[in-house]
């Protein structure tokens, strides 16, 4: 938004990591969108990367960082800030500070975990009324370098031609399934909410392959969405995405799709061919 200042501060000369591209960006936008939240009134999100050798450091008592060298990311906001019990409790998952309907508590659990399976190293320095500090730590790699995690057969089977609506009331979401599923050759439009997206199928001049949608949304939910496209449209098919796991009981006994948030893009592609084929 227009009320926040992105600041970056990149090293040109840092070395290299041994992670996974997607995961890292989901790292990145889930840290910036906390940071975003923790600023209604507006503020700055500075992301800065660097090098640093590491000596005999700890990050708590049962956490010390092995010596060696290690690619630092930094991202830190002039936000609210957090207090030490929310610290305390911060990387659990399903923890959140944040209403019903605004966040499901799987975002900085997903990055801890992001983190640690790429062997390395997160901690969290904040302050009431002073903003936040998230210092990851990566251990530098001398392998060499993959610039695609997908194979050239991955990529073709993943391939598609079909018309795909989504629905999603979060907007970096929606766009980032929307860039996405085009970018693989699926022809794609979107809604905010269920009852844009009951509108938007009716008016449809096209034949719609498959509908994408959110569970929790404002105005229409997802489930009440279904419940009357099924009735305009009897065998629609449907793909569920959520990251409230209570609503898998929920739709156990209809016929539909369900994948779980946070998903990998690859997860995605693959679960509409799926479902598609």
């Amino acid at each position: 938004g227009e009320h926040i200042d992105l600041i970056f501060k990149l090293d040109n000369d840092t070395g290299y990591i041994k992670a996974d591209p997607g995961q890292m960006e989901q790292v990145i936008m889930n840290l910036c969108v906390n940071a975003r939240d923790a600023m209604p009134s507006g503020g700055q999100i500075t992301i800065k990367t660097s090098n640093e050798n590491i000596t005999k450091y700890t990050i708590n008592e049962s956490i010390k960082i092995p010596d060696g060298k290690y690619i630092c990311i930094k991202v830190s906001d002039t936000g609210q800030g957090m207090d030490n019990d929310t610290l305390s409790h911060i990387f659990e998952p399903f923890y959140t500070t944040k209403e019903v309907g605004k966040g499901t508590g799987l975002g900085l659990s997903t990055i801890y975990g992001i983190i640690k399976q790429s062997n390395g190293f997160i901690e969290v320095s904040s302050e009431l009324g002073k903003g936040s500090i998230f210092k990851i730590l990566l251990p530098e790699s001398n392998d060499d370098i993959i610039s695609n995690t997908l194979t050239k057969v991955d990529s073709k089977e993943l391939l598609g031609h079909e018309n795909i609506i989504i629905i999603e009331d979060e907007m970096i979401v929606r766009n980032v399934l929307l860039a996405v599923l085009k970018d693989f050759g699926y022809k794609v439009i979107s809604a905010n909410n269920g009852d844009e997206g009951l509108e938007l199928c009716k008016s449809m001049k096209t034949s719609i392959d498959l509908i994408i949608t959110d569970i929790v949304m404002p105005k229409k939910n997802g489930l009440d969405f279904y419940k009357e496209i099924s009735v305009f449209t009897p065998n629609i098919k449907i793909l569920f995405i959520s990251g409230y796991t209570d609503k898998v009981n929920e739709i156990r006994n209809m016929d539909v799709h369900f994948l779980q948030k946070p998903f990998h893009n690859i997860e995605l592609l693959k679960k509409v061919r799926e479902i598609l084929d």
